[in-house]
């Protein structure tokens, strides 16, 4: 996501400055090495965060797509190499992706089409099957049996952590505002008592 705001005239000038920087970056291969090395420590970290965290990550993998298990980013970035990725710039940056554009604000059409323009000379985007897309869905459970809905039960990744975490998901199936704010007010209402009644 790139964000380009302001009020200057001289906005235009800026977003084309901007674009083409994107465009044309490319990492040398010392910085590429040490930003590896700082995302390898921060996964490595994950397995000592706190049980809620790891409780949220779980349960992400479970209700919504593009969700990767922490193993596999580890392997992936284990193999990530330099010339990998000044060739995923170039595929993604240069051609081979799709992008969407949101202009809002005081700004006439013109001006408008014109920081359209910008973007589009400096990234030839190009629409996507659908296949192609990677686009985030919510995974939905499956329906309650016997009043019993899904549980997933998964070990502390850390050993020496005593603690515990445990979420619950509930799926409204409505597509009704009213039946959605209804949900959301008695979350409201829920949570400090509930919060106050585990402190006690």
């Amino acid at each position: 996501q790139m964000v380009i705001s302001g009020f200057s005239d001289k906005l235009p000038l800026f977003a084309e400055r901007v674009c083409q920087a994107v465009r044309d970056f490319s990492p040398d291969q010392t910085t590429f090495t040490r930003v590896r090395e700082l995302l390898r420590r921060d996964y490595l970290a994950w397995d000592t965060q706190q049980p809620y965290s790891h409780c949220a990550y779980f349960a992400g993998l479970a209700s919504e797509t593009l969700q990767f298990p922490i193993q596999s980013l580890r392997e992936a970035l284990q193999r990530a190499t330099w010339s990998m990725q000044q060739g995923f710039i170039g595929s993604m940056l240069r051609g081979g992706s799709q992008g969407t554009a949101l202009i809002v604000g005081n700004i006439q059409p013109a001006g408008a089409q014109q920081l359209l323009a910008i973007v589009e000379r400096a990234f030839p985007f190009a629409p996507l099957s659908v296949a192609q897309q990677a686009v985030k869905r919510v995974l939905l459970y499956p329906a309650l049996t016997q009043q019993r809905g899904t549980r997933i039960a998964r070990d502390e990744p850390n050993p020496s952590d005593a603690n515990s975490a445990t979420s619950f998901y509930f799926q409204l199936p409505s597509t009704d505002p009213a039946r959605y704010m209804a949900l959301e007010l008695l979350a409201e209402l829920v949570e400090q008592p509930f919060y106050n009644s585990l402190r006690t």
